[in-house]
């Protein structure tokens, strides 16, 4: 059994091989490079901790990330981004945390903001166009503070 600790304290979840999305994995990998066929991402925005106040539904989140992460690493890639990022958090929309995105041949697919199970992300999966919510259609580039604040 996982714990709290071990998904924020021991960074469990990192080292099963959830990436932790950063400005140049982003544009590297997913805002220029996803092409047609490419390796399908699900990412998911995560509020961590911060002094001490911990989300129950970021923890699960987290956890179910390390579960895809274990038995789907063929099938997609699996990343978190730090609701903290601000400039990159800013590329996608969200209306809840977390907030859990399936981009597939270059384009994202909001998954509902409280869709947070194993089985109810791969559910999502494979009907992702008729689940999908309506947000963004295409991938934005990380913002600045002048794209942010005008």
């Amino acid at each position: 059994m996982m714990t709290d600790e071990d998904v924020w304290q021991h960074n469990m979840v990192e080292k099963g091989g959830v990436i932790k999305l950063t400005k140049e994995i982003y544009e590297s990998q997913i805002f220029t490079k996803q092409q047609a066929g490419s390796k399908p991402w699900v990412i998911s925005i995560i509020n961590r901790p911060v002094n001490g106040k911990v989300s129950e539904y970021s923890t699960f989140m987290m956890k179910t990330l390390y579960f895809l992460q274990q038995n789907f690493k063929e099938d997609f890639n699996v990343a978190w981004l730090d609701t903290h990022d601000e400039y990159l958090r800013e590329a996608f929309d969200n209306d809840g945390l977390p907030q859990t995105v399936y981009i597939r041949d270059g384009k994202p697919y909001y998954l509902p903001w409280d869709t947070m199970s194993t089985v109810a992300v791969l559910k999502f999966i494979l009907k992702y166009e008729a689940r999908a919510v309506s947000k963004l259609i295409e991938l934005g580039p990380v913002r600045s503070s002048f794209s942010i604040y005008p």
